[in-house]
C-alpha cells in the first residue's frame, strides 16, 4: 500500500500544483486530486468487502487518478514506469489456487477472445463479460453475475448509467442523501433486471460457467475466501500478515 513514508515529497508537491490550477467547475477531478493528496499524507484508509477477502482503499490513490494526472506527478525521470499486466486479476487468483485450467487458459494468450468465442459472442460484449468475470473473482452473488450478462442493450445501458451516477456521487458527496436515493434506485433496478432476464440470458450464464477455467475460478474464489475467513488473516503484497479483524468496517494500516 502507499503512504507518505513511501512517496517522495515531490509527488505531493506536484499534486498541490494540480489542485491549485484545477478547473473549479470540475468538482469530481478536484475532489479526486485532493483526496489522493490527503491520503498520501495521512495514510491510506482501507476497507474489506462483505465476503471478507478483498481489501481495497477508501477514497482516492495514485492508482485511481486519471492517467494524465497520474503522469503529471509521477515522471519517468523520477524512476516511475507504467506496466499493464495482462489479465492481472484472473492471473493472481490462478496463481493463488494453482488452478490448472485457469493457467492453461492464460497460457493461450488474452482470456477475453477465447471466452467470447466459447459463449458465442463478439468483441462488443467484452465489457459485459469482463464485469461478470471480475464479479466472480471478488465474490459477488450469482444473481449479480447473471445480471451483468443480460444481453438487452437498453437494460445494460440503464445499469451502466446508474453506476456512473453512483460513482460521481461517491466522488463528490459521499454518504449523502442523494447517494442513498441512488442506492435504493440501484436495488430496485437490479431486482427488475433479474425479473426481466430471458432464458437466453440464463443459458449464456450456464454456458460461461461450464467452461473448465470458469468452473475452477468460482470454486477457487469461494474456497480461497473461506480459508481466509477460517484462518482469520491474510498476507499483503509485501508478505506482511494482517488480521481480518483489523478490516471490519474501515481501518488504517
Amino acid at each position: 500500500y502507499l503512504n507518505a513514508r513511501k512517496i517522495p515529497q515531490v509527488i505531493t508537491d506536484r499534486l498541490d500544483i494540480l489542485i491549485e490550477n484545477a478547473d473549479p467547475s470540475d468538482i469530481i477531478r478536484y475532489n479526486r486530486l485532493t483526496s489522493c493528496r490527503n491520503n498520501l499524507i495521512g495514510g491510506t484508509t482501507w476497507q474489506i468487502n462483505d465476503q471478507g477477502y478483498r481489501v481495497f482503499p477508501r477514497g482516492e490513490s495514485l492508482a485511481t487518478l486519471k492517467r494524465e494526472d497520474r503522469w503529471a506527478v509521477m515522471l519517468q525521470e523520477d524512476g516511475f514506469y507504467e506496466i499493464d499486466l495482462t489479465n492481472a486479476h484472473f492471473a493472481i487468483l490462478a496463481f493463488l489456487i494453482q488452478g490448472a485450467n485457469m493457467i492453461d487458459l492464460l497460457n493461450q494468450g488474452s482470456i477475453w477472445p477465447q471466452l467470447l468465442q466459447y459463449i458465442g459472442k463478439d468483441s462488443s460484449f467484452k465489457d459485459s463479460l469482463k464485469e461478470c468475470i471480475y464479479s466472480m473473482l471478488y465474490g459477488s452473488g450469482e444473481d449479480m453475475q447473471k445480471i451483468l450478462l443480460i444481453q438487452n442493450p437498453l437494460l445494460r445501458q440503464e445499469l451502466k448509467d446508474l453506476k456512473i451516477k453512483l460513482g460521481k456521487v461517491e466522488k463528490t458527496v459521499r454518504s449523502s442523501e442523494e447517494r442513498s436515493k441512488l442506492m435504493i434506485e440501484k436495488h430496485a433496478l437490479t431486482r427488475r433486471l433479474k425479473e426481466e432476464s430471458t432464458q437466453e440470458d440464463k443459458d449464456l450464464y450456464t454456458k460461461l460457467t461450464s467452461h473448465p477455467a470458469i468452473k475452477e475460478l468460482l470454486e477457487g474464489s469461494k474456497l480461497f475466501g473461506e480459508q481466509i475467513s477460517e484462518k482469520g488473516s491474510f498476507k499483503d503484497a509485501y508478505g506482511i500478515e494482517h488480521s481480518t479483524k483489523d478490516f471490519k468496517g474501515i481501518g488504517k494500516i
